[in-house]
């Protein structure tokens, strides 16, 4: 075996930073995207009361409308950490948020 170090299930010439080159925006950049997921997580949450009146709902069906929501944002969820895997999570991270802001 060569002396090249292995990095997840690669082998690379080069080993891997030990830090970050810039802290500061990868906590600024971290804080931010985890507020977005937040954000996102309590959309359902704060509507909820005008889509169960609009719908004319109980609280069995409010709990379907969150059960329709989660679903499909699990699997989401599975293809977006593929997506990263394959795309690179820099990519991925900037085109999510910008897609999230455009919509």
């Amino acid at each position: 075996m060569s002396n090249a170090r292995v990095t997840g299930s690669r082998r690379t010439g080069k080993s891997a930073p030990s830090q970050a080159t810039h802290p500061n925006w990868v906590l600024a950049t971290t804080i931010l995207a985890s507020s977005l997921a937040f954000v996102d997580g309590t959309v359902i949450n704060v509507g909820l009361p005008a889509i169960g009146a609009s719908l004319h709902g109980n609280a069995a069906d409010l709990q379907w409308i969150i059960n329709a929501y989660l679903l499909p944002l699990s699997t989401l969820l599975l293809i977006g950490g593929a997506a990263g895997d394959r795309f690179g999570r820099t990519r991925l991270l900037v085109a999510g948020t910008a897609v999230f802001a455009a919509g």
